[in-house]
């Protein structure tokens, strides 16, 4: 079975499955500013921000089949920031985390007013805001890669 990495940044995220690679025009920043923007965030903006995502996704996939099921890492500050609400402490990586509880993670921070994200214990001031829109991509990439889990890591310091 091959495996897919993926790193979720600001402003693209980036799929390498075998030697080939994609990426996807849309990061944290393009789903806070476009679609993410009401405290919390309505139902159909978080709808909107996860559709968007998969559509870049559906690219992915006819350009990458291989990565559909496959093993996957993700890494990006907002991943490591999911993993801290998952524990409710800084994550010791690299982190296995379950569709469900991306899913539970998910629900969570994207119901909740920013005042109260802040006081998710794990969670850094830095990534109050931010975090939501990665839950948007995350849960998108386990919906549309049929993901059970996945292994979130730290970035390499050095690439």
């Amino acid at each position: 079975m091959s495996h897919t990495l993926i790193t979720v940044a600001a402003a693209a995220t980036t799929v390498v499955g075998g030697d080939a690679e994609h990426i996807m025009l849309i990061g944290v920043d393009d789903l806070l500013s476009a679609a993410l923007r009401s405290d919390p965030p309505r139902a159909e903006e978080l709808a909107n921000a996860i559709g968007m995502v998969t559509d870049h996704l559906d690219d992915v996939v006819r350009e990458l089949p291989g990565v559909v099921g496959s093993a996957a890492s993700v890494v990006g500050p907002q991943m490591e920031a999911i993993a801290a609400v998952e524990i409710g402490a800084p994550p010791v990586l690299p982190f296995l985390l379950t569709r469900d509880a991306a899913e539970d993670v998910f629900r969570t921070l994207a119901t909740e007013p920013e005042i109260d994200r802040r006081r998710n214990p794990g969670l850094d001031a830095s990534q109050v805001v931010p975090v939501v829109a990665g839950c948007c991509i995350l849960v998108a990439i386990m919906r549309r890669l049929h993901l059970p889990e996945i292994t979130i890591r730290a970035a390499d310091p050095f690439g």
